[in-house]
């Protein structure tokens, strides 16, 4: 009997102490999807390549993808897409909401009076679901860019957050069979 609750309470705090762990954002190997509108009112959806030279690269297309390239000037909103700090769910719901449900079922099918009071279970579940929603970011916007400080917290979302150098940009120019960026107002 005391080693059964030797490893219940074990268990139960390696089940605690995993479901409290960070939940950070992984940048992808490429780019982020970014969608850019410029103030001509052209929407762009792709790749986020670099932003340099008072200019953000994105490569967009489906089949034969091209690199484009906007002035700052021109750009109306940035924002970068599918950017959710959300992969805290499946941890939280494999290691709280599956233990605090069976605690709760076993609590109250013991004979007791009161089952409704094992609810409280539920509070440390309910208080990690609250401090997650609250604290997930919203994805990465820059309205009106004017200079690279606007747009400089976007440049961790690039493939290349420190830009390209010359030879480098020609390079992945000629992959895509171009010979300069498309400019885009």
């Amino acid at each position: 009997m005391k080693n059964s609750i030797k490893h219940s309470s074990t268990a139960a705090f390696l089940i605690l102490f995993a479901s409290c762990g960070p939940s950070e954002y992984t940048l992808k190997s490429g780019g982020d999807t970014a969608k850019l509108k410029t103030k001509s009112g052209t929407e762009l959806t792709g790749e986020l390549i670099c932003i340099q030279d008072n200019s953000v690269y994105l490569s967009a297309g489906e089949q034969k993808p091209k690199i484009f390239r906007v002035d700052f000037e021109h750009i109306e909103v940035i924002e970068v897409e599918g950017y959710t700090n959300r992969t805290w769910v499946l941890p939280w719901m494999l290691f709280q909401v599956v233990p605090t449900v069976m605690q709760t079922i076993i609590a109250a099918s013991v004979d007791f009076q009161n089952p409704e009071v094992f609810l409280v279970f539920a509070l440390p579940t309910a208080l990690t679901y609250v401090l997650f929603e609250t604290t997930t970011p919203a994805p990465p916007t820059s309205n009106r860019p004017r200079t690279m400080e606007h747009v400089e917290h976007l440049k961790v979302h690039a493939r290349f957050p420190q830009g390209l150098a010359g030879f480098q940009l020609q390079q992945l120019l000629e992959l895509n069979r171009q010979n300069e960026p498309q400019d885009l107002r």
